[in-house]
């Protein structure tokens, strides 16, 4: 197994906050409402920091809860990759990275409330490129 030339370290959680939604009113529900946002810092030609928001509910009585969640990490990459790869790395990958350690918050705070767990599906990231 070859390691990747793209990697990060110091995943840290920055933000969180969880509401149940007090008028939830579940005749009226058609999904959990869940969008999501990147931010990259591009600190030199192979360093950058990535933040990823996550936010789920939309506040409105058909949604049980409301979560948002930011985890942030450091990326870096060998030389072999440039420009805008690196970017497009940073977008997809290191939004998938961000979302795995967001994902088990998510689902132990759901699961610790008056609802089931909820598990984040699989996000398309490249949608957004």
């Amino acid at each position: 197994m070859t390691e990747s030339k793209f990697q990060f370290s110091n995943p840290t959680l920055e933000k969180i906050s969880f509401e149940v939604c007090d008028g939830f009113a579940p005749e009226n529900f058609e999904g959990i409402s869940i969008e999501s946002t990147t931010e990259i810092k591009i600190l030199d030609e192979q360093n950058a920091e990535v933040s990823l928001t996550v936010n789920i509910g939309n506040g409105e009585k058909n949604q049980p809860f409301n979560i948002s969640v930011q985890m942030n990490a450091d990326f870096e990459w060998e030389d072999s990759i440039k420009g805008e790869d690196a970017k497009r790395m940073l977008k997809v990958n290191g939004s998938s990275v961000l979302l795995s350690y967001i994902r088990p918050i998510v689902s132990s705070l759901t699961g610790s409330s008056k609802y089931t767990a909820w598990h984040i599906p699989f996000i398309d990231f490249t949608s957004k490129i």
